[in-house]
């Protein structure tokens, strides 16, 4: 008969009449993370490896889905985590990756990724904000329901409200004046808004000269407060609560300004001031002598 004789060997050289033989252990890939990717963005994606291996092998992902190869390199890190880059894909949704390697030693391994459309931020609204009060941010972009939260400095939003995949609200506590930078988090990591955002104490009025104007004509306003800053767009805003006209406004001081201003008819007017988009509070004009 026949006998059949298994003999396991070990990682090592092994040595028989002069010839070395070197034999090593065969390794796989597992713990693939992120689980997801972004079809309208490059991504980062790192998978583990069962043991430490020469900084000479490589490795690819191949989508199947799209047939896109992504390049892969040992992580600067560990010599046991592969970090791979993923350009731009063509697909939303699940697909099949699988992990090649030149390496005659490495086993075949495969994970299914998700591919999303990362949020997309075009503008917000205001840039410019009130300090010490609390305050909202209108978010306008694409995708933008996968945003998770959003950062002002290192200040967190404390609620957020989806208005559509298009736009998005988010609160705020009061924050100190300054410019800060804005980033929104998402699933896949977070993006920073190109332009920052600034905050500024509101402009106060505490009185008005004359505060009662002729019912037509035009008239110089001079405005006595606190916090006027000439170095920022201005307006003065004179609602007559039938519409809302915006004129010019020249400043004295830091303290003092002149609104030109026209009234058309007797009543009320609202007179206020508005530095960017920050406004005032509002006192009232008395139209009505001839």
């Amino acid at each position: 008969g026949e006998v059949v004789v298994e003999i396991s060997i070990g990682a090592g050289s092994k040595s028989s009449s002069g010839i070395i033989v070197q034999f090593e252990p065969e390794f796989y890939a597992f713990g693939m993370f992120p689980d997801h990717v972004f079809s309208n963005i490059g991504s980062f994606l790192r998978f583990n490896i069962s043991q430490s291996f020469s900084s000479g092998v490589g490795f690819w992902l191949v989508f199947g889905a799209s047939g896109l190869n992504a390049p892969c390199a040992r992580d600067i890190k560990s010599s046991q985590i592969v970090s791979c880059t993923v350009p731009p894909i063509d697909f939303v949704g699940a697909s099949v990756v699988e992990i090649v390697s030149d390496s005659p030693l490495f086993s075949p391994a495969s994970f299914e990724i998700v591919s999303l459309m990362a949020p997309t931020v075009v503008s917000i609204r205001p840039s410019v904000f009130p300090s010490q009060s609390s305050f909202v941010v209108t978010v306008f972009g694409e995708d933008l329901s996968d945003i998770l939260h959003c950062d002002i400095g290192s200040f967190s939003s404390i609620s957020s409200l989806v208005v559509s995949d298009q736009s998005m609200i988010f609160a705020f506590e009061a924050l100190s004046p300054g410019t800060r930078t804005i980033r929104f988090s998402h699933a896949g990591g977070s993006l920073e808004f190109s332009a920052p955002v600034h905050f500024m104490v509101r402009p106060e009025i505490v009185s008005v000269l004359p505060s009662v104007i002729a019912s037509s004509g035009t008239f110089s306003i001079t405005l006595e407060g606190k916090h006027f800053d000439s170095n920022v767009s201005a307006v003065c805003v004179v609602d007559n609560f039938v519409s809302t006209v915006r004129s010019s406004v020249s400043f004295i001081s830091s303290t003092q300004a002149v609104c030109l201003i026209r009234s058309q008819f007797a009543g009320n007017y609202s007179l206020s001031l508005q530095q960017n988009s920050v406004q005032s509070n509002a006192v009232i004009l008395r139209a009505g002598i001839t």
